[in-house]
């Protein structure tokens, strides 16, 4: 997390986090841009109400993403399309749609999704959309790793865990486990 000092230009930023501060910087609300980006919200949510409303759809569905998901540990989830349901505050339901093509990395393939996006209020019709397509269409797999046998241990009793707390200092106050 970037350390920030309050009425002061100085700042640290993690190498890691100058995407995230830039972002922020670009995005507040101090920014001359803003009134201009939230009026294209609010436009882009306008448009989304109006095709609903003349197409008479019950939901839009379409790819989660436009690229595959990038690697654990990658810097950022670049074409997510999930932006959609959060800039216009529509509700989305996710299922499963396939598998990518295997590769060396990925050798069953990656996990691809698709999107279900309605109007507010409609969460009770996207989750019934949303399971008739799982009921009809049978997407998902068994992880590769739990395709075998999983050895268990069986306990007598559930082990008791003790949290180490010799290290916190006395003004946080740790209650009762």
């Amino acid at each position: 997390m970037p350390a920030i000092y309050r009425n002061s230009k100085k700042f640290l930023v993690i190498p890691s986090e100058y995407k995230y501060v830039n972002t922020a910087l670009v995005s507040s609300t101090s920014n001359t841009t803003y009134a201009a980006v939230k009026l294209g919200i609010q436009n882009l949510t306008l448009a989304l109400h109006s095709t609903f409303t003349s197409h008479n759809l019950s939901a839009i569905i379409y790819p989660e993403q436009k690229n595959l998901v990038v690697k654990i540990g990658s810097p950022s989830q670049s074409g997510r399309n999930g932006i959609l349901a959060a800039l216009t505050g529509s509700p989305v339901v996710t299922v499963p749609a396939g598998f990518s093509p295997k590769t060396a990395d990925a050798p069953v393939g990656v996990p691809i999704g698709m999107e279900i996006l309605g109007m507010p209020w409609s969460e009770g019709k996207l989750l019934g959309i949303a399971e008739r397509i799982s009921e009809i269409v049978h997407m998902r797999r068994m992880p590769q790793f739990a395709e075998g046998a999983v050895e268990s241990k069986a306990f007598e009793a559930v082990p008791k865990i003790v949290p180490d707390t010799r290290d916190i200092s006395k003004v946080y106050p740790l209650g009762t486990l």
